[in-house]
């Protein structure tokens, strides 16, 4: 468990470093653990760990887009903010603000959120 705890750990602070799509081979070369899996290793430790993520409220989405010059993996998730202007602009359409007092409610129900398409707080 502490090395799946360690992949999970790199993956976010990979894409957080990244803020393009990533590719597979991006991150099987750039997450130390991935490097040395065989493909069908890898593809089986990246589907566990990008579903640990989404219990924890993390989405790893695989955009494929035709009019899009990038395809691969891009971070989302549930997100807090203190001003209600400035999480307005991170939003799209399809997503929903909220404001509320108290915020700690929020913390701890996350993952129910995002299971009910509430990405961002």
């Amino acid at each position: 468990m502490k090395n799946v705890f360690k992949r999970c750990l790199k993956l976010l602070t990979l894409f957080s470093l990244n803020n393009e799509n990533l590719t597979t081979n991006f991150i099987k070369d750039n997450v130390i653990e991935y490097r040395e899996l065989s493909e069908s290793a890898f593809k089986r430790s990246f589907e566990r760990d990008k579903a640990l993520l989404k219990d924890m409220g993390f989405l790893l989405d695989f955009e494929n887009d035709k009019w899009k010059i990038n395809d691969g993996y891009k971070l989302s998730g549930t997100q807090i903010f203190d001003d209600i202007k400035v999480a307005k602009s991170y939003c799209n359409k399809e997503q929903k603000v909220i404001k509320v007092p108290n915020t700690e409610v929020f913390r701890i129900a996350a993952p129910i959120l995002v299971s009910r398409g509430i990405s961002r707080i």
